[in-house]
């Protein structure tokens, strides 16, 4: 008789994969019993069958690996782009080879900053954004266009309006670039790159989902790197943020917190202490510790969506003051969709007088009131 290991595999909804759940299973699937914590662990009720992440339809017996992602559907089409190539048809995203990392598109000019405050123990950090590929859409009318835009236009990068296939509702975030530049296939090689490339001991990523945090995990495992924390969004958010740090020089001290804020939980943060692997406290002499947070606050450029940065900037630093002790360092990282300075505002040709001449910053100020160092302008001056 043959006796099946257990797994630890990822399950999301088909249709909804930021709610992204961990669930022991044997290595055999097990489909009544995959539909049974399906309903417990995603409170999905009906479901008729698994994806795999590229789309194959599981089967009872089909061997399930350490890290899979498996999408619950109730008879519905697979949500996303089935693979089909070659290399890839009959496989699961998390049973490929590893990609080559590739160069990076990006030129960057990098401004140490050095001062005789700065200890020898010092530790590097990463926060990063990787658009999620649930979000990362094209514009198909650029398609063999050579991705080129018009670059006189001062609305020539960023995100377009374009029409839904088939008519109805236009979309308001596709890249003014082809569809295919960003295909996650094409982009996570590069990613890789800009991930590696400055070996940080800790990295803090916004706009994880469901298909990226796998194969970003698997990578950084094989960099020396833990297999990583998440939050889980609620209200139908697709993507979320994410730690993962170098096991040779950080220890996860106890559990990580997540944390929402908005009521429909869209918006989240997460929260985790460490203890310094190579650094002592000179007062106890064991490891010395620090609190890491990494958030997405909420985008938008009207004075609204500023004042609720602000308002979510002050929800974390009442609760960051209750979870890190007096003396302990704590590391705020994330995408603020804020910014420094006031932010000027270019209002079309006959529409000034609607808007005020700059969107007042408030986040960030808070911070710094706060007694945050920002990084950023520090580097910049």
């Amino acid at each position: 008789q043959n006796s099946s290991a257990m797994v630890r595999v990822s399950m999301a909804s088909n249709t909804n994969r930021g709610q992204l759940k961990p669930v022991i299973s044997s290595d055999l699937a097990d489909l009544t019993k995959l539909m049974l914590l399906a309903k417990d662990k995603l409170r999905l009720k009906g479901v008729k069958g698994f994806y795999t992440a590229i789309g194959v339809e599981l089967s009872d017996g089909a061997a399930l690996q350490d890290g899979m992602l498996i999408l619950a559907h109730r008879g519905e089409d697979f949500v996303g782009k089935v693979i089909a190539s070659p290399e890839r048809n009959g496989t699961d995203a998390e049973d490929r080879p590893l990609v080559d990392s590739a160069p990076t598109l990006f030129t960057r000019t990098w401004m140490p900053q050095d001062a005789p405050s700065i200890s020898d123990n010092r530790l590097r950090i990463l926060s990063f954004n990787n658009l999620a590929p649930c979000l990362a859409q094209g514009t198909t009318d650029l398609e063999g266009s050579g991705d080129a835009v018009d670059v006189s236009s001062p609305r020539a990068w960023g995100v377009r309006y374009a029409a839904k296939p088939g008519g109805g509702k236009q979309l308001s975030h596709n890249f003014r670039c082809s569809a295919s530049a960003l295909e996650w296939e094409k982009r996570l090689p590069m990613l890789q790159t800009e991930l590696y490339q400055h070996e940080p001991d800790l990295m803090c990523l916004e706009e994880m989902d469901a298909t990226a945090f796998p194969d970003v995990r698997a990578f950084l495992e094989r960099q020396g790197y833990s297999s990583g924390i998440c939050s889980e969004p609620k209200g139908g958010a697709n993507n979320f943020v994410a730690m993962f740090w170098k096991v040779d020089r950080l220890e996860a001290d106890g559990g990580s917190e997540i944390i929402y804020l908005k009521a429909a939980g869209t918006i989240t943060a997460l929260m985790q202490r460490f203890r310094l692997l190579d650094v002592s406290s000179t007062e106890t002499g064991a490891p010395a510790t620090f609190v890491a947070l990494v958030t997405h606050l909420k985008a938008g450029i009207k004075e609204m969506d500023e004042q609720d940065r602000a308002k979510q900037i002050e929800d974390l630093l009442i609760i960051l003051e209750k979870y890190a002790s007096p003396d302990e360092d704590v590391l705020f990282a994330g995408d603020f969709n804020a910014h420094v300075q006031d932010l000027p505002f270019h209002a079309a040709k006959g529409q000034s007088a609607k808007y005020p001449p700059c969107l007042q910053g408030l986040a960030v100020p808070r911070l710094l009131r706060a007694g945050f160092r920002c990084a950023v302008e520090e580097a910049t001056g």
